[in-house]
């Protein structure tokens, strides 16, 4: 079933048209997307492993995805976290953290803080194979050993002091 955007001008202002998964889009059209970092008590970060048939295969990165026609930013923060993960989270434990703009997305980022350090995850099979959690020193580590997905380690930089 094909997967169907609202589509934003760079202010993030709704454009009234929708538009379908890869398709390209014009200049000027972006669609919302929206990256969770979610941390525990200990300070340790969550990572997700990408399936090895999506780009960046095998890499690891943050909880993202692409908020679908109809959401606002946090619905679609729910909803992604819950489909890659199993964490369920309130109002209170999220904190939105920022939006930048690439090319064609816009990115709302977000941390949820849990206060376990360990949770019962349940990672979607076709979109995640594995998760961990690390600290900055590992996190670190991996970007050295180049196993994140790049983009991921540029928003990182970016909310660096919100994040740690």
């Amino acid at each position: 079933m094909a997967e169907f955007w609202d589509l934003y001008n760079i202010n993030k202002n709704k454009l009234g048209r929708l538009h379908e998964r890869g398709l390209p889009l014009y200049s000027g059209e972006y669609h919302l997307a929206v990256e969770i970092w979610v941390k525990n008590c200990k300070n340790q970060i969550l990572l997700t492993q990408r399936h090895p048939d999506k780009p960046w295969g095998n890499y690891w990165e943050s909880t993202m995805g692409s908020v679908i026609a109809g959401e606002d930013s946090l619905s679609g923060a729910k909803r992604e976290l819950i489909e890659e993960t199993g964490i369920k989270f309130t109002d209170t434990q999220i904190l939105f953290i920022g939006t930048m703009a690439t090319e064609d997305w816009i990115i709302d980022t977000y941390i949820v803080k849990l206060d376990s350090a360990t949770y019962d995850l349940k990672l979607h099979d076709r979109e995640v194979i594995n998760a961990k959690w690390v600290d900055i020193y590992e996190f670190e580590d991996m970007c050295i050993n180049k196993v994140i997905v790049p983009a991921t380690i540029e928003r990182f930089n970016l909310y660096r002091d919100k994040l740690i």
